[in-house]
């Protein structure tokens, strides 16, 4: 199964939308906004999909999601 990395020289900071993985045995990515980064952590909002169609919103809920670097694939330019 292909797994997703980055280079990790990219720079990301509070604010930025990246595209991510939770796990490196699932193929589903995620949009997120980071609100914080705390050592090698990501403090994120997740963006899920609205029902079949291919557009994403961010939940009612407070979803708050920590992200690992390694899991992150690509910060949106």
């Amino acid at each position: 199964m292909k797994t997703h990395k980055t280079s990790g020289t990219q720079e990301i900071t509070a604010d930025d939308f990246v595209l991510t993985q939770f796990s490196a045995t699932t193929k589903m990515l995620y949009v997120g906004q980071v609100e914080e980064k705390v050592a090698f952590i990501y403090k994120m909002k997740v963006m899920w999909r609205s029902g079949e169609s291919l557009q994403f919103a961010f939940s009612d809920r407070d979803n708050m999601s920590e992200i690992e670097r390694e899991d992150i694939v690509v910060k949106d330019p």
